[in-house]
Formats: C-alpha cells, structure tokens, sequence
C-alpha cells in the first residue's frame, strides 16, 4: 500500500504535531511517546521541537539529519482531526480547536 505523501507539519503545544497530506486528509501525531527513546530527547526542548520541516518529496518530517519521522508512520499511528469551526481561515492551525478521533 503507498501511504499519502505530507504537505505540511505544524507543531502544536504538548508536543503535538498537525501533519497535513496529500490527499487532504490532517492527522495528529503525539511525539510525547518517543521523547525517552535516546534518538529523540532533543525534541524535549520545545524550541528545537517548533523547527519541524517537511523533507523534500514529503517522505518524512525532519528537525535535523539525525531526527525524523516517516510518512508510514505519522499516517498509521496519527490521529485523525475534525475541526469544530469549519472555516476559519485567520485562525492560524495551531489556534484551532481539535476533535481527535484515535484509529
């Protein structure tokens, strides 16, 4: 199965990331569950947390060359998103109120 390639990741607070993919489909991924993992401790720091980027092709999100998180995962453990107010757009994505619906 090819998953949906990313559009766009927005860092949210509590260490919550908004992906946007290709397919027009937002999901929410929560990194809290990997800040032990020895890999991805600097994410605690939630400066260097916000720097998030897309990787070119929209195969992974990356914070440097050592830190990233695939498609196929943010895809198949993210959570899928419906926002309560349907138009809002000079409410900036992290400002939006979120409906989480775990898969």
């Amino acid at each position: 199965m090819q998953y949906p390639k990313i559009c766009s990741v927005t860092a949210l607070d509590n260490h919550l990331l908004l992906i946007e993919f290709d397919n027009h489909e937002r999901r929410i991924y929560d990194v809290k569950l990997l800040l032990e993992i020895e890999r991805f401790m600097p994410l605690k720091n939630i400066t260097f947390f916000k720097n998030v980027m897309v990787e070119i092709g929209g195969y992974a999100i990356v914070w440097n060359n050592e830190i990233d998180i695939s498609e196929y995962e943010l895809w198949t453990k993210g959570m899928t998103t419906e926002f309560c107010q349907k138009s809002a757009p000079s409410i900036p994505k992290s400002s939006a109120r979120i409906k989480i619906h775990r898969m």
